[in-house]
């Protein structure tokens, strides 16, 4: 399986004639749609940075495209998603089959969802917005007791279906300034991916050494830095 880093969130898998997105913001890809024999392309939630409307042109490149929407995109984008797409739309704790690929929604503590996927014999997690979002340089100590539980009861419930996914895909986003990694480490610690593909971090991954150290033994780091950087797994 290959995997490229379309920017922020994004990426896009691929295995032999399929083609697995998520969360691509960008108007095109980086793989030429034309060719595959099932698309399936996949949004976590309705924020600018991971879902575009975009998306849906594409399917006149190829007409085998399918989409998995979280739920909150129909709500928020009505009148922006043509009648004709074919579109799955999906909840936190929802299941879906479709074109050879089992999806399983989890919560978000942002919005949306986050998706554990099974397709071509490989298990990926990617978590949208779902972070230990601890703001500690703006927020009070209220609001991070509350993000701090929210964060662990959502990973509780990842963790009790899912263990050692073959690649996580996890924000790891230096504007929270202070231990701006710890959710992801935290995550590694309960859920152990083989391999954890950082995002959300800007224009190039370049975190501290401290990072390195941290989730040294838990799982090992994808070398994905920018848009167009891809790896196989």
């Amino acid at each position: 399986m290959q995997i490229r880093y379309l920017g922020n969130s994004g990426f896009e898998m691929l295995a032999g004639n399929d083609l697995l997105i998520i969360d691509c913001a960008e108007k095109e890809p980086l793989s030429d749609l034309r060719g595959f024999e099932r698309v399936l392309v996949l949004a976590t939630h309705a924020h600018g940075d991971h879902f575009s409307s975009h998306i849906f042109e594409w399917s006149h490149k190829n007409s085998n495209i399918k989409y998995i929407l979280s739920s909150d995109i129909e709500e928020r984008s009505r009148g922006r998603i043509p009648a004709a797409a074919r579109v799955n739309y999906i909840s936190p704790g929802q299941k879906l089959v479709i074109s050879g690929a089992q999806i399983h929604a989890f919560g978000s503590t942002d919005e949306g969802c986050s998706f554990a996927i099974w397709w071509h014999d490989k298990l990926l997690f990617h978590a949208g917005d779902f972070n230990l979002w601890d703001w500690k340089n703006e927020a009070d100590a209220a609001f991070i007791h509350k993000a701090e539980a929210d964060f662990r009861g959502i990973l509780e419930g990842i963790g009790a279906c899912i263990h050692e996914p073959d690649v996580a895909f996890f924000p790891v986003d230096p504007r929270m300034e202070i231990e701006y990694y710890r959710g992801a480490v935290e995550f590694a610690a309960a859920i152990r991916p083989k391999l954890l593909a950082p995002m959300h971090f800007g224009e190039r991954f370049d975190p501290p050494e401290s990072f390195y150290t941290d989730i040294q033994g838990l799982t090992d780091v994808v070398p994905i830095k920018k848009r167009g950087d891809e790896c196989a797994v």
